[in-house]
Formats: structure tokens, C-alpha cells, sequence
């Protein structure tokens, strides 16, 4: 397999762990938190949008989980983590994102899937982002069921 080298199970358990938080922050309204994943001069970047550091991550974050218009789920899958240095790794992993409209359940939603390309660093605060970039190779919508007669 190349370009593929083994990472201690130690590093793979925070990065999976660092993911996992990322995607419960982002879809259970705690966006004010999000950004405490992040480096400084982290970036976030989507089709949709582009935060060009922690500040930026903050404020965009913090505005989505209080506007209460949306019910999400982010998932990552099929995780690759190559070291780039001791305390750097590109991590690609699919992506999968749900999003529908409040109340719970939601009656129809937006799918996304694409590849997240990722720069974990390990630092004195523990494991952060110093970057995410999300492509999409596949976008769409999950008809709402069809409304129940008597």
C-alpha cells in the first residue's frame, strides 16, 4: 500500500476522537465550542463557505446553533491518518451530512457526501484542526414521506 504508514493506536484514538467531537458539537446546537477544536489561524472550508481563522469559526458556529433552523448529523468514515511530521497528520475520511428542518423528525433532508481533508496537529492543548476542506462528490434530497390519508 503506498504512501501508508501505521499510526500509534494513541493517535488514531484522538484523531478519531477529535472527528467524533467535531460532528456531536456541530449537530447538538454547540456551536459556541466548535471553534475550541480549532488552532489560532485555522481554516474551515466547504462549497459554502470559507472561515479563514478561530475567531471566524467562532462567530459562524456560535450564529448556527442559535438560530435553531436546522437538525444535522455529520459522520466520518473510512478514516486514513498519515503523519506528516510527529505532531502533524493528514487525515481523509468520507463525509456524510444530513440536514432537515425542525421538529424532530425531520420530513425530508438534504444529503451531502464528500471527502474531508484534514490537518490534525498535536499541541500543548491537546489535539486540534489546523485545517478541514470538505469536497462534495454527491448532493441531494430525501423526499419527505408521503402524507398519511384516513
Amino acid at each position: 500500500m503506498s504512501g501508508y504508514s501505521p499510526v500509534p493506536a494513541d493517535v488514531h484514538a484522538a484523531i478519531h476522537g477529535i472527528l467524533a467531537e467535531f460532528g456531536y458539537r456541530v449537530d447538538n446546537a454547540k456551536g459556541d465550542t466548535v471553534a475550541a477544536l480549532f488552532a489560532e489561524d485555522g481554516t474551515l472550508e466547504t462549497p459554502h463557505f470559507r472561515l479563514a481563522n478561530k475567531a471566524d469559526i467562532h462567530a459562524w458556529f456560535s450564529e448556527r446553533a442559535t438560530k435553531g433552523d436546522r437538525i444535522s448529523r455529520h459522520h466520518s468514515t473510512n478514516v486514513r491518518i498519515t503523519p506528516l511530521d510527529a505532531d502533524r497528520f493528514e487525515v481523509i475520511s468520507n463525509a456524510l451530512t444530513i440536514v432537515g428542518a425542525p421538529p424532530a423528525p425531520a420530513q425530508g433532508a438534504a444529503v451531502a457526501a464528500g471527502t474531508s481533508s484534514d490537518i490534525v496537529v498535536r499541541t500543548a492543548q491537546g489535539w486540534l484542526f489546523q485545517s478541514r476542506k470538505l469536497t462534495v462528490v454527491i448532493e441531494g434530497r430525501i423526499a419527505a414521506p408521503p402524507e398519511k390519508t384516513a
